[in-house]
């Protein structure tokens, strides 16, 4: 019990994830690694020294799990950690050579994992590249935050390096710790939400097969990307302008397209991860840690249906869903007409629509920002919004064969530019075939 600040259980969410980790013997499952360029005139000791900060600010980052001999799995707030940092040369090598010493040492990094009942879980490294430029990695696990609370970290260490490199105090607003949330989310009453489930799960009895898929499962995963042009963008932000639509929204629908087209089936259900923050609990929104909850979403499609008024009924069932946002799916799952143990879905969409940090003139500028995530489900489309809208999907390869995965990028670009293109049409009459594939068929008509 030395060096304890706080001890309080987990939420649900990380109880899920605390269990799927310590269940599958795959390395680095969970591991997530935030990679970024560092241009300028960076100081190394000062960089180290923000982040020394940064760690001791919020307790997330000085959390452990404990689990063995427990009723319940807590979390415990160690006072002081020490940082893991570490800083490695590669100036002498080609830059070709880098990119493959980059690409070796974060999947080393990755199957590394951590000793969960050791804080900190995380690890930081900064290697010289040329003069004045370096690669860092931050390497973290899921159980202690999210992807929202990434920028929110990340603008506080730059906070910190500013005061350093100026000689002044820092200025940081105070932040609600995690143990608020899991407090609030002890007192909340689930008859509503419950209701609320079995009403939209009502009927439900399997999940949809995935597209293309193979049985068998291999938990080794790779990821294919593919960026829509900014045109399409553009036009799909246009078209999110309209009422009761966003670009989320549209993404989602395309996707539940997707596994109608592939499965025939007219109920499609797949897994939505929203951001798990409650408005009702203050400050939330500059809140550390993991609030990230993943939804079932069941989508029904009548082919003689609207497209834009079928988009706007899929924006009102989002909007629905947030009010019972932070149910845990265990409890989901435990309402629903499913047979115990089975999943209620495979396929999960990811829309990052994250805060961004902002820092004043620091001397260094960071560019090539990657953030690399792991996921327990077979199939997963993470969504990066920008000037090209990024469509990264994360898959199992013991289900799928990379040419199998293309083609859903395909037909995923298909659907979202009929979106800006017949909007006006009937669900019946959005392309199922990309024009190469409708040529092949057209051959093969021909020749039979």
């Amino acid at each position: 019990m030395e060096n304890v600040a706080d001890i309080y259980t987990l939420s649900p969410v990380q109880l899920g994830m605390l269990f799927h980790t310590l269940a599958d013997t795959q390395a680095g499952v969970y591991v997530n690694q935030y990679t970024c360029k560092l241009s300028g005139s960076l100081q190394p000791n000062l960089l180290q020294q923000a982040w020394q900060q940064t760690v001791a600010r919020h307790p997330v980052l000085r959390t452990a799990f404990l689990w063995d001999g427990l009723d319940e799995p807590l979390q415990v707030v160690r006072e002081q950690v020490e940082l893991p940092w570490h800083e490695l040369d590669w100036r002498g090598v080609t830059d070709v050579e880098q990119m493959a010493k980059l690409e070796e040492f974060l999947e080393c990094d990755r199957t590394q994992g951590f000793t969960l009942d050791q804080a900190p879980l995380l690890r930081l490294t900064l290697i010289h590249l040329r003069d004045n430029r370096y690669q860092f990695v931050w390497s973290s696990h899921h159980l202690l935050f999210d992807g929202w609370s990434l920028p929110l970290i990340w603008q506080d260490m730059l906070t910190y390096y500013s005061a350093l490199l100026q000689g002044t105090v820092p200025q940081l607003p105070p932040t609600r710790p995690y143990r608020d949330y899991i407090a609030w989310q002890q007192e909340q009453n689930l008859t509503a939400a419950k209701s609320f489930w079995q009403r939209q799960l009502q009927g439900f009895v399997e999940p949809t097969p995935l597209p293309a898929a193979h049985p068998g499962t291999s938990q080794c995963y790779q990821q294919h990307t593919q960026s829509l042009s900014p045109s399409l963008t553009t036009a799909l932000k246009t078209l999110a302008r309209q009422p009761h639509l966003t670009l989320n929204t549209l993404v989602q629908g395309a996707w539940a397209l997707l596994l109608n087209h592939y499965s025939g089936e007219n109920q499609v259900t797949y897994g939505s991860v929203v951001s798990g923050r409650p408005a009702a609990l203050s400050g939330v929104e500059t809140m550390v840690g993991l609030f990230i909850n993943t939804l079932p979403v069941t989508v029904t499609i009548e082919s003689d249906q609207t497209l834009i008024i079928w988009l706007q009924t899929r924006q009102q069932q989002l909007l629905d869903l947030r009010q019972y946002e932070t149910t845990a799916l265990t409890d989901i799952q435990r309402w629903s007409d499913l047979p115990q143990g089975s999943p209620l879905f495979e396929s999960i969409v990811v829309f990052e629509n994250y805060p961004t940090a902002t820092a004043a003139d620091i001397g260094f500028d960071t560019s090539d920002v990657r953030y690399l995530e792991q996921s327990n489900y077979p199939l997963a489309l993470l969504v990066i919004p920008g000037e090209s809208l990024e469509l990264l999907l994360l898959f199992d390869l013991g289900r799928f064969e990379a040419g199998e995965i293309a083609r859903l990028h395909a037909h995923l670009e298909l659907l979202l530019t009929a979106f800006v293109e017949q909007t006006q049409s009937k669900l019946a009459e959005l392309p199922r075939l990309t024009p190469a594939e409708q040529q092949q068929l057209t051959t093969w008509e021909t020749v039979d």
